[in-house]
């Protein structure tokens, strides 16, 4: 993150050269919030980000930082992860956020 707060890069560093490589740019002309990212077992991670005005999760490629799937979309915010589930049958996100009323924070 810039000092500015109008840049933030993710970097994915190679454990074995310590080679540093940008797989996420953000920018912003006014100001970025932190994004919070949640590492999975399969390698992906969970983004949160502001997207279309609203902040939204997305699913990562843990190497590129490419989109995998986005997660939540929509007129309404997540404002945070609050854990994940596996069962071994799919993965379930819990997360806080305001979908059913504005002023509301529900778990999901």
């Amino acid at each position: 993150m810039s000092r500015s707060q109008r840049a933030l890069e993710l970097y994915r560093i190679d454990p074995k050269s310590g080679q540093a490589t940008a797989i996420i740019t953000e920018r912003d002309d006014a100001w970025l919030d932190f994004s919070e990212l949640h590492p999975l077992d399969d390698g992906s991670f969970v983004w949160l980000a502001l997207r279309d005005g609203h902040r939204h999760l997305d699913r990562r490629d843990g190497q590129t930082g490419a989109l995998v799937t986005p997660l939540t979309r929509g007129e309404w915010d997540v404002f945070g992860v609050a854990g994940q589930h596996d069962d071994g049958t799919g993965l379930a996100i819990y997360f806080i956020g305001n979908q059913d009323a504005v002023l509301d924070r529900q778990l999901y």
